[in-house]
C-alpha cells in the first residue's frame, strides 16, 4: 500500500512537471492502477499456492501423528484472519483431536467455526463430525438431533468418496438407537465391505460394540 501511494505521488509529480494533459494523466493513472492491481494479485496467488503446498505436504500427519500436524497447523494458519481459513484451521484440528482420542476438544474446536457461514461441502464435513464426536462422547440424543434435522446434509454427503463412511456411522448409529437391530445389522456388514480400511474399521467396531448390547 505505501508504495503504491508513492508510486501515485511520483507520477503526479512527474506529470505536473512536464505538463501532462490532464486526460492523458488519466490514462496513466489507469495503467498504473491495473499494474498495481495485477501485482498485487499475482504476489497473493503465489502465498495461496504455497501455503496450499504446505498445508498439503503435513496432511498425512493428520492420520498418522495427529498431535505433530496441530503443531504444524498452527505454525501455518494459527494467525489466520482469513474466515475460509479459520474453517479448515478449526474442521482440521478439531479431526486431529478426534484421532488422538481427545472428542471432547475436538467437539469444542469445531464449535469454534460460525456454523451459520457454512455452504456446500463445508457445512456438511461440519454436520458429519459433530455428530460423530458426539456419538463417541456418549451424546446419543444431541446427535440424533443433529441427524434428523440434517438428515438430507448427511445423507448427500454419503456421497463423497473420501468422507462417506462416516456419514454411514452417523446413519447406522441412528438405526441402532431407533430399534432397527437387523436393519442396522445389514448396513455395518454392507458398509465393512465398501471401506476396509484400519480407520473405518475402528468405527465399525464401535458400532460392533453397540449391536452386542442388550435392547
Amino acid at each position: 500500500m505505501t508504495i503504491s501511494i508513492l508510486g501515485s505521488i511520483i507520477i503526479a509529480i512527474i506529470c505536473i512537471a512536464n505538463r501532462v494533459p490532464d486526460s492523458d494523466i488519466t490514462k496513466i493513472f489507469a495503467v498504473y492502477l491495473a499494474v498495481i492491481i495485477v501485482a498485487w494479485f499475482m504476489i497473493n496467488l503465489d502465498s495461496i499456492i504455497k501455503r496450499s503446498t504446505k498445508l498439503n505436504s503435513i496432511m498425512p500427519l493428520l492420520y498418522t501423528e495427529p498431535e505433530l500436524y496441530l503443531k504444524e497447523l498452527d505454525k501455518l494458519l494459527g494467525n489466520t484472519k482469513s474466515s475460509a481459513y479459520k474453517v479448515y484451521y478449526y474442521n482440521n484440528s478439531a479431526v486431529a483431536y478426534y484421532e488422538m482420542g481427545d472428542y471432547a476438544k475436538a467437539k469444542e474446536t469445531l464449535l469454534k467455526i460460525d456454523y451459520k457461514s457454512l455452504v456446500g461441502i463445508n457445512k456438511e464435513t461440519y454436520l458429519v463430525n459433530l455428530a460423530l464426536f458426539c456419538i463417541h462422547l456418549g451424546e446419543d440424543d444431541e446427535a440424533i438431533l443433529i441427524w434428523d434435522e440434517h438428515k438430507n446434509e448427511i445423507q448427500h454427503f454419503q456421497k463423497d468418496i473420501s468422507m462417506s463412511s462416516y456419514a454411514n456411522v452417523i446413519y447406522i448409529f441412528s438405526l441402532i438407537k431407533s430399534g432397527q437391530i437387523q436393519e442396522a445389522k445389514d448396513a455395518l456388514s454392507a458398509a465393512k465391505e465398501k471401506w476396509p480400511s484400519k480407520r473405518d474399521m475402528r468405527e465399525f467396531n464401535f458400532l460392533e460394540g453397540l449391536l452386542a448390547e442388550p435392547y
